[in-house]
Formats: structure tokens, sequence, C-alpha cells
């Protein structure tokens, strides 16, 4: 402590030495070498002030001081109290009195002015305590005045920082957190920090527990930040640059994953798919025609993996009639079939294989799929078959479509029998074949050789084929619908 001490008055000694030369200058020379300090303190603030404030001697003199001082409470890892206690009065000076003088003095102030809260609670000065966190949350508003939006620190970030304050001091005055919150993320969107987006979310429950708003609330909430989350998935790269960069990409990787996983956890409490069902459905039953609230059934239920009840079905059907998209278009055809309605699905599908661009391949054979499946129920086979051929331009290695053309050869094999010999079998163990070769899913390869070991019990015996003058592996046209050569093959 005495070494502290004595370092306090080594730094006090040099500051009042700089704050003469300041004042009254040693030499030419030496205000000739001060040219940018003195161009500085000239500089004005958004008030019109200079820089260093009406007195820049007594400005200059306080900044050193507090600056040394908290280069030594910090080598002290902030532990040294008898340190912290000096840097109080200095810093002050320069927050009051020169607030654009520097911008790391509203972060250092922040920890400063929290040491003096943690103080007046040991002392149970809890009217001082609670006037420090009138400080602590005007340095952020001082901040936003003197340098609006600056890059790294934007405002909206700095109104997140000060939700956080007060969650953390004043639990119980949830009316002005949750509102800093729902500010923060709504100007920061995208950019929004984790912890602010996690703290949203357990405000917005708090918000609501106190009946200030509907649970609505945290069903919007949950979705506007899983939005948010899942951007982020998108656009961070935890593979690329150096070292650093991916090692912070992770970082801030992991940090969404674990917002996330706090929220999965948390919506379970309002949000299992039979208190959704039971939540929306008077809802949707008072307000059919309301397109918004459609939108937000569609939006929460997809979330929850809840489509299968009646009432996200209504509400797509709706959002899809109000504004069809390529998305929309997909699910009601794919809920369509789950309900056995084929007939509804068609033009679903077709519209969905239409609309997604050729740039989203993988949702566009994902279409065609569909639609081939549907086809190949609806009996409309050459149809069915033709989505299936469109679903490997957009996924070659999608076996399935395969798998589908050569279930329709084996359901339609005795239409186009040959001296009959079904010889359809013949052309669907083909499909069954390339299906398996050009698929990278296991589960694919297993159906499709099942498929074809199946099938070729069915195959002609040589016997057949030599009544019939066959030779094994020669061509031969599969006639009807198929309409497709093949070759002789035996059991």
């Amino acid at each position: 402590m005495m070494k502290s001490v004595k370092a306090m008055k080594t730094v006090q000694l040099l500051v009042l030495m700089i704050g003469l030369l300041l004042a009254f200058g040693s030499s030419p020379s030496y205000a000739s070498s001060n040219d940018n300090q003195i161009e500085a303190a000239n500089l004005g603030t958004p008030d019109g002030i200079s820089k260093y404030g009406k007195d820049s001697v007594t400005t200059v003199k306080n900044l050193s001081l507090y600056r040394e001082y908290y280069k030594q409470w910090k080598a002290s890892k902030y532990k040294d109290d008898e340190i912290a206690k000096s840097i109080v009065d200095p810093w002050a000076y320069c927050f009051y009195n020169a607030p654009s003088v520097s911008k790391n003095m509203y972060a250092h102030g922040i920890r400063i002015v929290q040491w003096e809260i943690k103080q007046a609670k040991k002392a149970n000065d809890t009217t001082l305590a609670n006037a420090l966190v009138d400080t602590l949350v005007g340095i952020y508003s001082q901040q936003m005045r003197v340098f609006p939006n600056d890059p790294k620190r934007p405002n909206g970030y700095l109104i997140g920082k000060q939700a956080q304050l007060i969650a953390k001091y004043r639990k119980a005055d949830v009316k002005t957190y949750y509102q800093l919150f729902d500010t923060s993320v709504t100007i920061m969107g995208n950019k929004s920090e984790p912890s602010v987006l996690k703290q949203y979310f357990w405000s917005t429950e708090m918000y609501v527990s106190k009946k200030y708003a509907p649970r609505d609330l945290v069903f919007d909430n949950y979705i506007k930040i899983m939005d948010i989350i899942e951007y982020n998935y998108e656009i961070t790269d935890t593979t690329s640059g150096s070292a650093k960069a991916i090692k912070s990409a992770k970082r801030k990787y992991n940090n969404f994953v674990a917002v996330d996983s706090y929220l999965e956890n948390r919506i379970e409490k309002y949000a299992t798919c039979e208190k959704l069902i039971n939540y929306y459905t008077p809802k949707q039953e008072e307000s059919p025609e309301d397109v918004e609230l459609a939108k937000k059934i569609v939006k929460f239920f997809e979330m929850r993996k809840c489509t299968s009840s009646d009432i996200y079905y209504k509400a797509l059907e709706k959002v899809h009639a109000e504004a069809p998209t390529a998305e929309s278009a997909l699910s009601m055809g794919n809920m369509a079939m789950k309900r056995k309605e084929f007939a509804k699905a068609k033009p679903y599908l077709i519209q969905a294989t239409e609309m997604f661009s050729d740039s989203v391949a993988n949702k566009k054979g994902a279409a065609y799929l569909l639609l081939a499946e549907d086809l190949r129920t609806l009996k409309q086979y050459s149809a069915a078959r033709t989505a299936a051929l469109n679903v490997l331009k957009y996924k070659p290695t999608e076996g399935m479509a395969y798998i589908i053309i050569g279930d329709m050869y084996v359901v339609t094999a005795k239409q186009v029998q040959e001296s009959g010999v079904n010889t359809a079998y013949w052309a669907a163990a083909d499909k069954y074949r390339r299906a398996a070769s050009i698929s990278n899913d296991p589960k694919v390869k297993k159906i499709a050789n099942q498929k074809l070991a199946g099938i070729k019990k069915s195959f002609p015996v040589k016997q057949d084929l030599f009544m019939r003058n066959w030779k094994e592996g020669s061509s031969i046209t599969v006639g009807g619908w198929i309409n497709e050569t093949t070759t002789v093959q035996a059991r």
C-alpha cells in the first residue's frame, strides 16, 4: 500500500509540472513541440466547447492523474482500493468539465462507478448506492450525446449496456430495462450482442409476468431473436482468415449457440405444440381474416415444428393467398400431401417449382421431388417421370428421383407386358441401380438395393428367354407410356 501511495505522489508532482508548463510555457521550443496538443485542445465538442473544457490546464492535470492511477489500478487487477479511491475525483472532473476529452474515459468510468457502488453497499449507504446507479446509467447517456453513433459503440449498443446495468442494480424496475432492451435490439437488429439478446428475452418474460403485455410478446420476441441468431449463424465464417479471426468467429458463433440453447429451454414453458394450438386457435377463430396474425402463426409454428395442425394449415393458406412465395407454395403442397389431399397439392407444388429460381437449386429440386411423388400418387405417370427427371437437374445425387420412376414402372408393368413377360421390371431395375450408384444417402442406397433385390426375383428364368428367342444382355424396348430401351435380364 505504501508503494502505491508513493507512486501517486510521484504522479501528482509530474502532472503539476506539466500543468505549469502548459500554463506558462518553458521556452519557444517547448511550445513548438506541443503544437499538436494545443491544436487538439482547441477542438470543439458538439456543444461548441473546447475539447479540454473551459480550463484546459486543470483538465490536462486531472486527465493525466486519472489515467496514471487507472493504469496502476488495472495492474493490481482492480483490487487496490486505495488507488481506486484516488481515481474518482480526477476522473469526475474530466467527465463533468471536459466530456469529449477521451472516449476511453466512459468505459473506465463504468468500472470506477461500479467500484463506488460496491463501497457504498459495504457501508450500507443505500441512498448513495442508488444515486451512483443513476450516474452509471448517465455515463452512457453522455457518451451517446458527445460521441453519437460511434462506429465501435453505436447508440443502440450503449442503450443495451444501460439496460443491462438497470437489470443488474434495479431488478424490480422491469418497465425501464425491458423498454431499453427492446430499443437496443430494434436499433441494432442483426448486430445485437448475444448477451443483450439473452437478457432481452429474460426481460420479456419479466415484463409479461407483471401483466404489462400479453403472452404474445414472448412469442413475438422469440421470433425476433431467433431470426437474428439464424442470420448470424449464416454469416459467421469459422473456417477462413487468420488464426485470430477464426478464434473470434468461433467465440461469436458459440455465444449465439448458447443464447439459442437458453431460448429453447425457456420457450418450452410457453410453446409446446399443444399450448400453441390452445393459445392461438381462439385468436384465429376470432380474426380469421387477420393476415398479420396468420403470418405470426406460420412463423412460430414452423420454428417450433408444429406444422401438422389445422390452425397452421389455415394460417398458411391465408398467408399464401395474400402474398404467395415459393416457400409458402411448397409448404402448402407438402401440407396438402400429408393430409392426403393430392389433387389440392398439385397446383401448389407446380407453383413452387416455377417460383423457385435456379439459384436455389436444392429447394427447387426438393419441390420437383414432392411434385413427382404427388403426381405418382395421382397416377399421372408421364408427368411424374418428367418431374422426377427435373429433380436431377437441380439435385444430381437425389436417388429418390430414380426410385420413384422405378416404382412407377413396377406398378404399371402389366400394362406393357411383352409375350407375357413384365419387361418393365428390367427398366425398373435399371432405375434402382442408378439410384444406388448416385446417392450419397446411405438410407436411399439401402432402399434402392432392397427394391433391386426384390424385383430380380420376378425376372424370367433363362429357359423363358430361350422360348421367346431373347438373348440375355440384348436390347429391348419397353412399350406403352414407358417407351424406354433396356436390356434383357434373367433371374
